[in-house]
């Protein structure tokens, strides 16, 4: 993935994901607004951007997981 495509996903994200990849790359993250959030994470991660790409597409799919299982938990509230 490039530095780009990176970048696009990041912004794509709600400000909680970004402030949880942030936490142990980035001192004091939560005063960073959600654009220079996202430049802090990849100055810090330019050396190794495979794994902040690693650690979004995890977080990315424990979200996912997340919601789906609130939708059969909201489902089965239903029957």
């Amino acid at each position: 993935m490039t530095t780009d495509e990176l970048t696009q996903l990041l912004v794509q994200q709600p400000i909680a994901v970004l402030h949880r990849l942030a936490r142990g790359r980035v001192h004091r993250h939560f005063r960073a607004g959600k654009r220079r959030l996202i430049e802090l994470l990849l100055q810090h991660s330019s050396q190794n951007l495979a794994g902040l790409e690693s650690d979004l597409q995890a977080l990315i799919g424990e979200r996912q997981t997340r919601a789906q299982n609130h939708r059969v938990a909201v489902a089965g509230l239903r029957v």
